[in-house]
């Protein structure tokens, strides 16, 4: 168990730290300022939030969140979760487990693993996932929270709910490259990472419905760049960190209620 530990752990160290290298370097390359202090905390977070994220992946195949008690709520509009590129369910925990305590009911987190092919087909599964639960709640009305490439789906899902017989009212996306990111260019692998390239026809093909997209991106995301000035930016947190912030869960619940 102890190697199995002190693997995982290099392994986020190693990871985050090569990305990480690129952050800073494209940083410093386009002359943009960079506080070292609150660079470094966000990079600890990052491995720390990684290293999680692997821990529990594997539990991300079963229904563990099934068993967590809820509160009640006034607001039943069912909340759905999209983890991102090779994510597990297990990435969204957190979120889940902090809005169930917060009296939100009705959550659910569709299992889009591994997330290879292209979005498009990815979202239109996910959306007949998501109006098969709906149709045994008795409602149309959804919440989408969609993390990195996942928050394409859910933006891809709102554009297009008519298509899907859902009305979206609120998207909240995580850490997404929304104009495309650089980054996806040196991951070879994956239909859905080729989409995410800068300006790529996909991401410039998607409408934006400013009203009811809410994006946020981490102050040092090591995966989105460039990011867009009306991004809400979570102060000193990463592309994985993200899921673990409380100040995430605090925007998430002030724009779904």
């Amino acid at each position: 168990m102890k190697l199995i530990f002190e693997s995982l752990l290099i392994a986020s160290f190693a990871f985050v730290s090569v990305f990480q290298f690129i952050l800073l370097y494209e940083r410093l390359a386009s002359k943009q300022a960079i506080d070292l202090r609150f660079f470094l905390i966000s990079y600890v977070k990052e491995i720390i939030s990684f290293f999680l994220i692997l821990l529990i992946w594997v539990f991300g195949f079963t229904s563990l969140e099934s068993f967590i008690p809820r509160k009640r709520s006034d607001l039943s509009t069912p909340i759905f979760f999209i983890p991102g590129f090779l994510m597990t369910k297990s990435s969204m925990y957190f979120l889940f487990l902090s809005l169930r305590n917060r009296g939100f009911e009705n959550l659910f987190i569709i299992n889009s693993f591994p997330f290879l092919g292209r979005i498009e087909e990815v979202s239109e599964n996910i959306a007949r996932n998501i109006k098969e639960i709906c149709e045994i709640i008795g409602t149309k009305e959804v919440i989408l929270v969609g993390h990195s490439v996942g928050g394409l789906a859910a933006k891809y899902i709102a554009s297009k709910e008519q298509d899907f017989d859902l009305k979206v009212k609120c998207c909240i996306t995580l850490g997404t490259p929304h104009i495309g990111t650089r980054l996806a260019y040196l991951i070879p692998f994956g239909q859905s990472m080729k989409q995410m390239r800068y300006e790529s026809d996909f991401v410039n093909q998607i409408p934006n419905k400013s009203d009811n997209i809410v994006s946020l991106v981490g102050e040092y995301d090591e995966f989105i760049f460039p990011v867009r000035d009306k991004d809400i930016f979570v102060k000193n947190s990463g592309h994985f960190s993200v899921l673990f912030s409380s100040e995430v869960v605090d925007i998430i619940s002030q724009n779904i209620r």
